[in-house]
This record gives structure tokens, sequence and C-alpha cells, in this order.
């Protein structure tokens, strides 16, 4: 049967072409992967080069592995009529040499029939029913006398058409073909067109839904059991790191919370030493804050004139006071005030001149100067020491 092809025109827009390249990537990238995974545990339908294919012709059946993207012969049994024995032998050693697992009957391109159709959206769900429907329409056979599957290649949601290309070919001569197999011992489990397993990354397949191969319950559960496993390896992989990393901050916050508490302790230390210091020089700067009273009087005795006697002298907080006689209480306020620990010299009360001795008596008081701690120990070490007068502090006249 001739070939009847309607071209197919694509129609997508300028965004759907730039997401062309990235979906021909995902379905490399998804058969790569799946090329990995055990003949035994890959779902249906498995990659073309899973499958040895038999291929009928008019003098034998053509055998054909798909290696690296092309068809080739694995070899080829000559049918004779009158030896059916003979054949199936033939057949049988031929695939015996192939160490495939699975069997499928590939349809030469001049026994299929394509064809581009435009169904309403609103088929989507029910697609294969609607084809079925469509093939007394579309092409010269029903759904009785024909093998189809189908591909969708646009959905146009606004224009709510879906384009879809429908495989077809006859089921009289598939049956006999499947059926023979069948009766050699090798069932097929999938028709696909021969053009189609060297090119197509998802061949079609046309057995209908029923007559294909099931998924067993044991195969289901290796399937679950590898979906499980998945996940717990993908957990594994999240949790690890995530654990590794707690773990690492654990052992940090310890080493933290061991250098806090020493950082701490340094500072409690210095905080305690900065305290004593304070302590300490507040001390000194209350001992050097006022000269000594030793250093008053012998600065008041090295001020006073020969002719001066003192009666008392009286230190207090922050004054000196005087009380004696004197030939001259003028200049007992110049002589002070030239002093460096003392300042503000004054008479407290008039000066009275005592008749019997013809002296001036006077009570003087001058301010203490306030001096800081360096200063009084530099005054100490530079001024030499001299023993006071008792002649003027406490003599007799």
């Amino acid at each position: 049967m001739a070939a009847s092809t309607i071209p197919y025109r694509s129609q997508n827009n300028r965004s759907g072409a730039s997401f062309a390249g990235v979906g021909r990537f995902f379905r490399w990238w998804r058969d790569e992967l799946a090329s990995l995974i055990p003949a035994a545990l890959l779902p249906y339908p498995r990659a073309a080069g899973k499958y040895l294919w038999a291929e009928f012709e008019a003098d034998g059946i053509v055998l054909r592995v798909a290696r690296g993207g092309q068809l080739a012969d694995a070899g080829k049994v000559a049918l004779s009529a009158r030896d059916e024995d003979s054949n199936k032998l033939a057949f049988k050693a031929l695939y015996g040499k192939s160490r495939r697992p699975a069997l499928g009957l590939s349809i030469p391109s001049e026994r299929i029939l394509r064809k581009t159709i435009e169904l309403p959206l609103a088929v989507k769900e029910n697609l294969r029913p609607a084809l079925a429907f469509e093939l007394n329409r579309q092409t010269p056979f029903n759904a009785d006398q024909a093998y189809f599957d189908y591909r969708v290649r646009a959905i146009r949601p606004k224009a709510g058409q879906i384009q879809v290309e429908l495989i077809v070919s006859d089921r009289r001569q598939i049956d006999r073909e499947l059926a023979m197999l069948a009766k050699w011992g090798h069932p097929c489990q999938v028709v696909a067109p021969t053009d189609e397993l060297a090119g197509e990354p998802r061949y079609a397949n046309l057995l209908p839904p029923e007559a294909r191969a099931r998924t067993t319950l044991a195969t289901k559960w290796r399937y679950a059991g590898m979906a499980l496993i998945t996940i717990a390896l993908l957990g594994a992989t999240l949790a690890i790191p995530l654990w590794q990393k707690r773990a690492a901050v654990i052992v940090l916050n310890g080493e933290a919370a061991n250098m806090k508490q020493q950082a701490q302790a340094v500072d409690d230390l210095q905080h305690s030493l900065a305290k004593a210091s304070a302590e300490y020089q507040y001390l000194l700067e209350r001992k050097f804050k006022r000269p000594a009273k030793v250093a008053l009087v012998e600065e008041v005795t090295r001020l006073l004139p020969d002719d001066t006697w003192l009666s008392s002298l009286e230190v207090k907080a922050n004054e000196v006071v005087l009380n004696g006689e004197t030939n001259s209480s003028t200049k007992l306020i110049r002589l002070m005030e030239g002093s460096s620990l003392i300042q503000d010299a004054a008479f407290n009360s008039p000066v009275v001149k005592d008749r019997n001795n013809n002296l001036e008596r006077f009570q003087l008081s001058a301010k203490i100067k306030e001096t800081s701690a360096a200063e009084a120990l530099g005054q100490q070490m530079q001024t030499p020491k001299q023993p006071a007068t008792t002649r003027k502090t406490g003599g007799q006249r």
C-alpha cells in the first residue's frame, strides 16, 4: 500500500520556537538516562535498541537491531512454504545470537499510512476513541480493519483545535505475522514503523493498548522500590550536608562559648585592674592633693622673718591659720604670697599693737594650694629638707 503523507507545517510562534531547543535537550537527557537502566526494569515502551526487530519481506524475515540511531541487519531467515519446522529452527537460532530479551515487529514504510488531521480540543481526553471513529472518514480503513497510533503535533487553545498525526496500517497482514511469531514461541510486544526506529525518539506502537505488554505487579513493586530508593537518596543528599553543617555549627558554638568565657574573664580582669588602679590613684590624689603638714610648717617657718613669733599654727582642711606677734605685720601678706604651697593670705582680724613689748598681734589665714600627685612628688624631690627654726614657732622672747 502506497503511503499517503500530508506534510506537517509548524504553527509554533516565536515563543514556541525558542523552547524547541530546550525540549530537544530534555528528550536527549531522558533517553540517555533511560539507556542506563537494565532492560528488565525498563517501563513500556522500551528504547528501540532493546528489541530485536523482525520485518517480513516477500521471501523471508529480516532481523534488525537499532544501534547509534541506525538499523543494522542481524540476519535473515528464508521462509520455506513446505518446511515450517525448518523456518522455526532457523528463526530461533538467529534470535538467540542477537541477545535481545524482547521481539518487536517492524512495518515497512510502504505499508504505513500517515495523515495529519485537526480535531476539536474537547476530545483531547478521549483522543484514541475519537480517532477510531475518524478512521472511516480519514483513511480507507475502519476501526476493525486497521491498527493505528497517533502523535500530538500541536495544541491551539485559542482556536480550540488539536493537531494529530495519525499512523495507520492494515490489520489483517499484521495479525498473520504476529500469529506466526507467536506460534514459534516469540510473541511480539510492540509493532512499530521501520522508519521511526532509527529516527523518532519515541516511536509509534500500532498495537492497541489492550494488546500491548502490561506491567506486572512485581514490576510495579520494583518501580515503587526504585522510586523510594531515589527519594531516600535525594533526601540523604539534601540531609547529609545539612547534618554536617549542623555538627560544624555545634562545634563552633562550643568554641565560641569557650572563647566568650575567656573574653569575659579577661574583661572582668581588666575591670578589676581598672578599679584597683582607680582606687590607688584616688588615694594618691587624696594624699598629694594638698601638701603635708610638715611641709606647710617648714614653708611657714621659711617665709616668716626673724622678728616674728607664732603663738599657734593651725592647719585646717584647706587653709592655714597663723596667730602671733611681729614688728611689722604689713610685710607678712607679701611674704606669704611668695609661697608655692599657700595663697590668698589675709588677716582675719584687725592688727592690735601690744603696749608692753611694742609688737603687733595678728591673726592671718591662707589657703592651701591644691596640686597633682606628679607635681607634689616633683616638689618633694626638688625641695631640700631644712630643720624647722623653733625660735619662730615656739621660742620665747
